[in-house]
């Protein structure tokens, strides 16, 4: 089998041609996400509770969501991280958008 060409750089120990290709594109990939993050003004390090409210029933995800969710401008749809003990770890934006204005054909 031939062996691989391998490079290193001042910041990166050695890695193959193809392994740095892929650690470029990652880069250019973390700098885009950065770039939309910002223009759709989405938190980087979203505030967490001192205490951690524990979910038992769709009220407490109302009681949780509802005052911020229902000024938001566009919808979200979120998901709520939790620990074994249905404690909120915290929550992330999966979509965000207006879901149910028609669409058009192309």
């Amino acid at each position: 089998m031939p062996r691989k060409k391998q490079t290193k750089t001042a910041d990166t120990p050695a890695v193959t041609l193809e392994g740095h290709a892929v650690l470029e594109a990652l880069r250019s990939n973390l700098n885009l996400l950065g770039e939309l993050a910002a223009r759709y003004q989405v938190d980087f390090q979203p505030v967490r509770p001192a205490d951690r409210p524990a979910i038992s029933c769709p009220q407490d995800v109302y009681n949780l969501l509802g005052p911020e969710m229902s000024a938001l401008a566009q919808e979200q749809l979120r998901v709520l991280l939790l620990n074994t003990r249905n404690e909120v770890m915290g929550q992330r934006v999966i979509y965000q958008g207006n879901v149910s204005a028609p669409r058009h054909a192309a």
